[in-house]
């Protein structure tokens, strides 16, 4: 898989990170755990994970999401789809804090 080069711990990392886009968690929050991330380096960014994910892919990754793990123990009901955009939000959130740390990509 693309992400076979990565650490279990980076990919858990990055996972956190599209679970709090997932929960519309409070921006300060969502900012101590991006700056905290940053600064131990954990990848918070596709460009980070060194991945490049097709829809395919996100969709694929979203559907185990769903299907083959705890996405229903949620307190609110989670699609395939609500699990891509919580990804993709993700991976925009982390990209603006790197830029607005000066850390490149």
């Amino acid at each position: 898989s693309e992400a076979a080069h990565l650490y279990h711990g980076e990919i858990v990392g990055f996972g956190v990170l599209a679970m709090m886009m997932l929960e519309e968690d409070e921006p300060d929050l969502v900012n101590t755990v991006l700056d905290f991330m940053i600064d131990v380096g954990l990848p918070v960014s596709f460009d980070r994970l060194g991945i490049k994910p097709t829809e395919e892919m996100l969709l694929n990754v979203a559907d185990i999401a769903c299907h083959k793990s705890v996405m229903g123990n949620m307190p609110f009901e989670v699609t395939p789809a609500d699990v891509v955009r919580a990804i993709v939000k993700a991976d925009l959130v982390g990209t603006a804090k790197l830029k607005e740390s000066g850390v490149s990509k």
